[in-house]
């Protein structure tokens, strides 16, 4: 058995070897939730030109100050842009120019926008426009300049980022229509155990209990980074179980995850058919509760290196193999990071066993000046009510029978 913390170090090892992700290159739209193959950078500079950030005036500065010192004269406006001008035919500094949101500063003389609301304005019967300007402007009010945002060769996205909606804000304004992504990772579940009946299932025989365990890998796994597929149930037959992986293998699965069988009972059979199919067992049985027979395990298959998990059936101890061990490790493979805790002060003195990390289902309370977390009554492995309440996993170290009121610890959000 051994530490949580010397798994997850196993894990980083061998994530480092993981066969090279395969890169394809993908419409913008279809690139939500992938993971970037390659930096970003900008193409242009954003804004690509000056332009004006209100509905106002563009005015010169310089000239300004002087008409104003000089006398209160209202100043001529000469002409009018909107945003999407381009045809300008002025170039008069002593003359205001109207201008709208996002229409392009003609010229550099005109070096400040005062807003329509900080002036006052009138017309003549001729049609022609004055202003009288009741603010004290700056250079550069009101102005947007070329490449304020974003400028030509700056690194928009780094290699290893998964793209959000927001970052399509950000591409799309450069006109990147494609981006060069990592392929999709394979993974498989497959549940053991002649006791586990379909979730579907509406009447069960005494002794059997519904797979709840698969539908939720399945759900918590599928994102547009993850191709995953649910291979249902096989019974507590080793034959059995290797004709499984070697038929899930051969549909091109890089990592599968096991449930059930991988304890010490008379009927744990994954870890012994593992090792008669040449597997190499990395860890089996960590020092964390609950789950402590997680197994991890990798085999070569066809000249490719292949992993599998093999997770106790309680459902806890697979939600906590999944959230502390296969989501990292995936996580490692796609983007050479992993998820960092968050620190919350204990709310209660909360038992545990010494010696074991514990991961317990909690509340986590954010309305503080300091975030505060409570482990919940139920931790049973078998217990699945409390996940209704809990929005956080706290967890706890090895040290210690019970963590006292007030401590500091590391919780996860679910």
């Amino acid at each position: 058995m051994i530490l949580y913390n010397e798994s997850i170090n196993l894990l980083k090892e061998v994530a480092k070897n993981f066969p090279k992700t395969d890169i394809e290159e993908v419409s913008l739209l279809q690139a939500v939730g992938r993971i970037l193959a390659e930096d970003v950078v900008a193409r242009e500079n954003n804004p690509p030109f000056d332009n004006s950030a209100m509905d106002g005036f563009a005015i010169n500065i310089a000239f300004f100050r002087e008409h104003l010192a000089s006398s209160q004269e209202w100043i001529p406006v000469q002409s009018i842009i909107s945003a999407g001008d381009t045809d300008f035919h002025f170039v008069n500094r002593q003359a205001a120019i109207e201008i709208m949101t996002g229409a392009p500063i003609p010229d550099p003389d005109f070096d400040a926008v005062v807003r329509v609301e900080d002036v006052e304005l009138k017309s003549c019967s001729s049609g022609q426009k004055f202003i009288r300007i009741k603010s004290n402007p700056l250079v550069g009010d009101n102005i947007r300049r070329a490449g304020e945002d974003t400028k030509t060769g700056d690194t928009l996205l780094s290699k290893g980022e998964r793209i959000t909606n927001e970052h399509l804000l950000v591409l799309a304004t450069q006109g990147i229509s494609r981006l060069k992504v990592k392929k999709q990772i394979k993974v498989a579940i497959l549940s053991t155990g002649k006791e586990i009946a379909s979730y579907k299932t509406k009447r069960l025989r005494f002794g059997q209990i519904r797979n709840s365990t698969g539908i939720y890998l399945e759900a918590a796994l599928t994102n547009q980074s993850i191709e995953v597929k649910n291979y249902g149930i096989v019974e507590d037959d080793p034959l059995a179980y290797i004709q499984q992986l070697n038929s899930i293998f051969n549909d091109g699965v890089d990592i599968l995850i096991s449930t059930g069988a991988v304890s010490m009972g008379v009927f744990d059979f994954v870890r012994p058919a593992l090792e008669s199919i040449g597997a190499k067992i990395h860890f089996h049985k960590c020092a964390i509760r609950p789950g402590k027979p997680i197994l991890f395990a990798s085999t070569i298959f066809k000249n490719k290196t292949k992993f599998i998990f093999g997770v106790p059936g309680n459902p806890i101890s697979t939600a906590v193999g999944l959230k502390f061990f296969i989501k990292p490790f995936i996580d490692l493979i796609l983007t050479g990071k992993t998820e960092k805790p968050n620190k919350a002060i204990l709310s209660f003195d909360t038992k545990k066993p010494h010696g074991f990390k514990c991961f317990y289902k909690a509340r986590l309370n954010l309305d503080g000046v300091q975030a505060k977390v409570e482990s919940l009554k139920g931790q049973a492995s078998f217990m699945v009510s409390p996940l209704i309440q809990s929005n956080a996993w706290v967890v706890l170290p090895e040290e210690g029978t019970y963590i006292k009121q007030g401590t500091q610890v590391e919780v996860f959000t679910i």
